[in-house]
């Protein structure tokens, strides 16, 4: 296992420009690195995934409890397929990924700062207009009141 966590720390190592959205020569020195403090190396005993669409599965993976051997099942004909072999193989790495390492590293939930950003800045706009449709709203009434005021001067200056 050791192996296999220094490989993909190599990998995301040369990943990390990308990541960072920086420059390879910022970032030519750095490397990421994991270490399990646990020896006791053991895979998730049972594992069960279905991939499909919305209207049905097409793919099944199960992993018993005792084996080693992850059984890939198709759930429809060959020709009704609609993933391409490079997804295949992507859910087939996963699944060995999340026998392998499931109990290490949990599928975590990452809320996007962007989106949460862009929330709040939509509450401030929508409080910010109504406070501008508010203020206009008081600018109308004052300024409605300085042209009737302004009609009385020039009805009083005729008279």
């Amino acid at each position: 296992m050791g192996e296999i966590l220094q490989e993909g720390c190599k990998e995301y190592s040369e990943q990390l420009p990308k990541i960072f959205a920086a420059s390879a020569d910022r970032l030519k020195d750095a490397s990421f690195m994991i270490s399990l403090d646990s020896l006791d190396h053991k895979i998730i005993e049972k594992y069960e995934r279905r991939v499909g669409s919305a209207n049905r599965e097409q793919i099944s993976l199960t992993k018993n409890e005792g084996s080693l051997d992850l059984l890939v099942t198709l759930l429809t004909e060959k020709h009704q397929v609609n993933f391409p072999h490079e997804i295949i193989s992507q859910i087939i790495g996963e699944a060995i990924e999340d026998i392998i390492f499931g109990k290490y590293f949990p599928t975590p939930f990452i809320a996007s700062a962007e989106r949460t950003g862009a929330a709040i800045f939509r509450k401030e706009l929508n409080f910010a207009r109504n406070r501008l449709l508010k203020e206009m709203s008081q600018t109308e009434k004052i300024l409605t009141r300085l042209n009737y005021y302004l009609k009385l001067i020039r009805i009083t200056h005729y008279l």
